[in-house]
């Protein structure tokens, strides 16, 4: 609880498909995979679902934010899954959009933002429903060096909020921004410590 963990590794070591199985987005092929004592593999698709949308909070590097939605929609989407009542989702979806420094943007369609307001959307997309880990696969990997180093600063002030992060990166600048850093090479974890 608490920490920021990276996962570094070049293209092609398994970073994404580690996370993507960590966040129940795939199935493990072999193994187990437990987040808060829950078996993964032994959850209904219902059930996983439901995981999904409460435990996890998920930012991905090319946003799949809905082009024809504002920003506001795009954001309390998770909130109308969960069946979050209207008269609440907007108290919500204005206290995480100030978190993640997007509430200038709440009216705005999606398709007009830039590439940096892109991703301060789906990360407070991915809070919305307060989960206690966050999941991001490269999610500076379409940012210039101010947008990166502004959302890596965000991911590490929830950490210190006590929500867990999970960092999918490439970049060994970015990953030293963690608390500790698991290096992966052809899908085996070669290394793995504190920063």
């Amino acid at each position: 609880e608490g920490e920021f963990l990276s996962i570094l590794g070049p293209s092609g070591s398994g970073k994404s498909t580690l996370l993507h199985i960590a966040a129940g987005l795939d199935s493990a092929t072999q193994g187990v995979v437990r987040i808060d004592g829950v078996n993964l593999s032994e959850l209904s698709a219902d059930q996983l679902s439901g995981h999904r949308n409460k435990k996890n909070g998920f930012v991905f590097q090319s946003y799949y934010l809905e082009p024809a939605y504002t920003v506001f929609d795009n954001i309390a989407m998770p909130l109308l899954i969960a069946g979050v009542p209207k008269r609440d989702r907007k108290q919500i979806v204005e206290s995480v959009a100030e978190k993640a420094g997007i509430s200038h943007k709440l009216l705005s369609l999606s398709s007009k933002l830039s590439g940096g307001e892109k991703q301060r959307a789906a990360i407070a997309r991915a809070l919305v429903n307060d989960p206690p880990i966050l999941f991001a696969d490269e999610p500076c990997g379409n940012l210039d060096t101010a947008n990166s180093e502004a959302i890596m600063n965000l991911l590490k002030s929830l950490a210190r909020e006590g929500k867990t992060v999970v960092l999918v990166t490439h970049n060994p600048e970015d990953a030293k921004t963690a608390d500790r850093i698991i290096a992966l090479r052809d899908g085996l974890v070669v290394s793995d410590e504190a920063v």
